[in-house]
This record gives C-alpha cells, structure tokens and sequence, in this order.
C-alpha cells in the first residue's frame, strides 16, 4: 500500500508519461509497415480525386471507388491530405502510419485523464488512471486500428469522443462555458470522422450519471 501511495504522490506526478511511452514502444515498428488491402484503394484510388479543403467538405462521392453517397468523413480525409503534404513522399506510406501512431499516443493521454476524473474520490484515482491508461496504450484490440492506416476514421473518432465526455463534465462541474464549447466542437470533429460518433450522445448522460461530482 505505501508503493502506492507514493505512485499517487506529488513526487511522481510525471508517471502519466508512462502509458504515453508504452504506446510508442508497442507501435514503434508500424511506420515501417507496408500498404494493405484497402490501404491500396485509399492511397492510390480515392485520396488522388482530393486536392483541395474544399474537395474534402462537399465530399462528392458518386465517382470515387468504395465510396458510398452517405460516406462523409471529411476529418480523415483532411488529415491524409495533411500527411501527403507534409511527408511529401519521402517516407512513403510510413508517414501515413507513424500520424496513426501519434494519434494513439494523443488518444491515450486524454483516456488517462478521463479515468484520472472517473477515480477522483478515490485515494489511489492517479494508480488507477495509470493502469487504465497503461492498458488502453497496449491493448491488442487496437492493433488494427492504429496499424493499419485506413483503421484511421476509428482513431479519430476516438480522439474527439474521449475529450468531449471530458469537456462535458467540465461543463458540468464548473458551468464552463468553454468546455461546453469545446466539447461541442471535439464532438462534431468525431461525427466528420466516423457515425459511430453518435455513441458520445449516450456516454455523456451516462458519464454525469455513474461520475460522482468531485
């Protein structure tokens, strides 16, 4: 109990770095990963007919292959834009995977934090907002997601979903009306990235309803 203690002390108050690391480690070798089944289509069928943001917003998808007319995701769309631009092909498709990598590490930061407020009247809450962090960070479950880069539109939408429950008890605790606004905002960012967005409306009641106030 005193390891735990002292875990949950000031003292070391940089372990949430810990599960950040963890996610890095485990994905280190993804950048070097080839391109994949729908990776292919993605590259080199579907991300071509997009050269502008306006291209990616009013998304017309009658002509492109695999896309349906209700395929609307212009977050994931926007950020393989944002990769080619930036990696400019000198690291082929292994800039493509090293963004997943780096939106996992994100993703596990604000799940540390998330748990960090969902343990608070907890005596061990930072221990226990390691571990769960920690696991989110390694657990296999996450493998195809953040390794294969068309996985991306479930990263992203879990990188927005996670900060608006946050925000929201934010909001909820504090009257912030920023936090409302920014939840808002990470929540609309979800639903441009995939529909299964649309769960965020059942975790937000839920969280106010199992998260005591602190």
């Amino acid at each position: 109990m005193k390891n735990l203690a002292l875990i949950n002390s000031r003292n070391a108050r940089w372990l949430w770095l810990v599960p950040l690391l963890l996610a890095v480690i485990v994905y280190a070798p993804a950048p070097w990963g080839e391109a994949i089944y729908d990776d292919t289509v993605m590259l080199e069928r579907q991300l071509p007919n997009f050269q502008t943001i306006t291209d990616a917003l009013i998304l017309e998808s009658d002509d492109i292959v695999a896309m349906t007319g209700v395929y609307y995701r212009p977050v994931v769309i926007l950020s393989y834009m944002f990769d080619r631009t930036l990696y400019s092909g000198w690291l082929g498709t292994g800039g493509y995977h090293l963004s997943n990598v780096i939106f996992h590490v994100f993703t596990t930061f604000f799940v540390w934090l998330l748990a960090r407020r969902m343990l608070c009247r907890s005596q061990y809450s930072d221990v226990g907002a390691l571990a769960a962090a920690a696991i989110f960070a390694v657990h296999p479950i996450h493998v195809e997601t953040v390794s294969w880069i068309s996985g991306r539109s479930d990263l992203l939408a879990t990188l927005f979903i996670v900060p608006s429950v946050i925000a929201a008890l934010r909001w909820r605790d504090h009257g912030s009306v920023w936090s409302l606004a920014l939840g808002a905002l990470s929540y609309l960012l979800a639903l441009m990235s995939k529909e299964v967005a649309y769960a965020t409306l059942l975790l937000v009641p839920a969280s106010f309803l199992l998260m005591p106030d602190p």
